[in-house]
This record gives C-alpha cells, structure tokens and sequence, in this order.
C-alpha cells in the first residue's frame, strides 16, 4: 500500500523550520552506567533534537550486548530524563528485552521526556568471509514494522544502520511524508567504504534530510567509523563529526517543487505483483523480471505513518519505565 504525501508537506507552512540537530558521537564503554553519564554530559542544551548512535549504551559484542540488554530499562529512562532535563528530543538505539526476545530497539523522546516512537531494526546484519562468519540473528530478533513520528518540525522516519542499505524503507517513510531520515551506524571496514554513498543517496533520491550518527571506539576487534553524518536534500554534507547543525527545512519543500520526483515516478510501471512491460530486445531472458511494491507492513491511522514495534505501541511508557 503506498500512502499519499501528507498535505503539510506540500504547503510547508505549518511546522518550525529550523531545527538544531546535534550528532552525539559518543565513545562507547563497556559498562552501561558510564555509557550513561557519558551521554548525558554530551548533550548540548542549544540543541532541539539530539541524535545518539545506535547501541549506544554499550559496545558492538553479542556478550556485552546481552549484559546491557539486562539493563535495558535504565537505559531507557535516562533517555527519557535526559530528554526532559535538557529540554530537547533525542533518539537512539539499546538492547531492549521483550516478549522473550532482543531487539535492536530505537527510541525517541520528546523535550518533555515522553516516548513518541519505537523501532525494532528490521535489517539484521550478516557477514561472510573466509575468515569469519557473524550474524546478528545470533542475539537479535528482527522487527516487522516501519516508524514515523510527528514533531514540531515536520514528520521524520528512523532506521538503525543495517538498514540504511535497502532502499525500500528509506522510500516507504519518504512516501509517508518524512522531512528528516535518523539512521546509524557503521563499522570501520564497511564506513570507509559505504557509509557516506549510502546516506548522501538516500537524502538525494527521496529529497529529504539524513542524518546519521556513528560512536568512535575499538572493542576488542571492532572499530566503529564515527564519521557522523548530516546531509541535505541535495545530497550535500552539511555536518561530519560530533557537533550541532542547524537545518533548513525549507529546503526539502524548494527542492521537491524544483525537481518533482514524486510528479515523475512511473508508479504505475514500479509494481512486484504484475509483471512490468520490459523490452526483451535490450534484454536476455533472464534479465526480464518484475518489480513488488513491499507496501508499509501496517498502519495505525490513515493518515499517519506506521508504527514499527514489535507490539505496536505509540506513547506506551512513561519516563519512569518499567
């Protein structure tokens, strides 16, 4: 199902449009209480929302995972008090215990510390090399939604770092009306090479702003990129490293009535259900193949984006937690 854009979108006229984000590198621990003292001295109180990087509370090991995803609920509430202390909104993802399984959960705060938003990662990682083999089904459990959230400034999406290399979600939240795209994050290896192709694409083929925030530190093995990162809807890096940045979100609206993608996109051509007339001249046989429109797995109102939760919650927490 794809959902039309949202009017306020279009007009561009009802939402703040200025927004001081801050990419909150934070150099990763291996104890979840001074990842959380950490956290809190960063954020910068000129900041209006302030992105963390995903599992920030703890290093990117499936043992330190599990000790942080037993401390999940702390990690949690700081989020949220920090939130509502600092007067500003602030996302970021944790281990998160429920139902019997992990998630790679993401949560998102308003300036009162109130949770408007929680995303489970959809895209789990897997790597395969001579040498290795890892895969973060080991510890995680998939999500199986996507999530929008209002804000002063306009709807945005989240996603965690994995899935940043699929152009579907990216392009499901820009069709239901996403302004600003928060994903992270890389490591060393895979950042040098694709971090920023892969978010500078998805803000220029959706015309929306992303940003994406990656901590800076070595766990045994593992080296994470940093190299945070806010780009425009151009496509144009405004932002790289630890730091606020102030966006123009005007800009989205100028750039779309510029170059009218959504206007140009042969929807009636991009659809995996029926086979799309295909010039086999230019083709071999095997080349002719159709295309599926993957839709928006659920949706809590018609007029708003889905809710990606393992259960489906909107504002199901207060900041006390569990």
């Amino acid at each position: 199902m794809q959902q039309e854009p949202d009017t306020a979108v279009q007009e561009g006229n009802a939402w703040r449009q200025q927004l001081k984000l801050q990419l909150v590198q934070l150099e990763v621990a291996p104890n979840v209480e001074e990842n959380i003292r950490r956290m809190q001295g960063l954020l910068d109180p000129a900041a209006d929302f302030a992105l963390l990087p995903e599992l920030w509370n703890c290093p990117y090991d499936n043992d330190m995972i599990l000790q942080a995803a037993s401390r999940d609920r702390d990690s949690r509430r700081a989020m949220s008090q920090a939130a509502a202390g600092h007067h500003l909104w602030l996302a970021g993802s944790i281990p998160w215990r429920q139902n019997g399984h992990i998630y790679n959960m993401a949560f998102v705060f308003d300036d009162q510390g109130l949770e408007v938003c929680r995303y489970a990662k959809t895209h789990l990682m897997e790597v395969n090399t001579t040498r290795s083999h890892y895969s973060e089904a080991d510890v995680f459990t998939p999500g199986e939604a996507f999530c929008a959230f209002e804000t002063p400034w306009g709807r945005m999406g989240i996603l965690v770092c994995y899935d940043i290399r699929f152009p579907e979600p990216a392009r499901l939240l820009a069709q239901a009306g996403i302004r600003v795209l928060l994903p992270a994050a890389f490591n060393e290896a895979a950042g040098q090479k694709h971090w920023q192709p892969l978010l500078c694409t998805r803000a220029l083929e959706n015309q929306i702003f992303a940003a994406g925030c990656n901590p800076r530190y070595t766990w045994k093995g593992y080296k994470a990129w940093g190299h945070s990162l806010a780009v425009s809807p151009d496509g144009v890096i405004l932002q790289e490293g630890p730091g606020t940045v102030e966006l123009d979100l005007e800009q989205v609206d100028r750039i779309r009535q510029r170059m009218p993608y959504t206007k140009i996109r042969r929807q009636d051509l991009y659809r995996l259900e029926s086979p799309v007339p295909v010039e086999i001249s230019a083709l071999s046989a095997g080349e002719a193949q159709s295309v599926v429109d993957p839709g928006i797995p659920d949706r809590r109102d018609p007029e708003q984006a889905v809710q990606s939760s393992p259960d489906k919650k909107h504002r199901n927490e207060t900041q006390k937690g569990k």
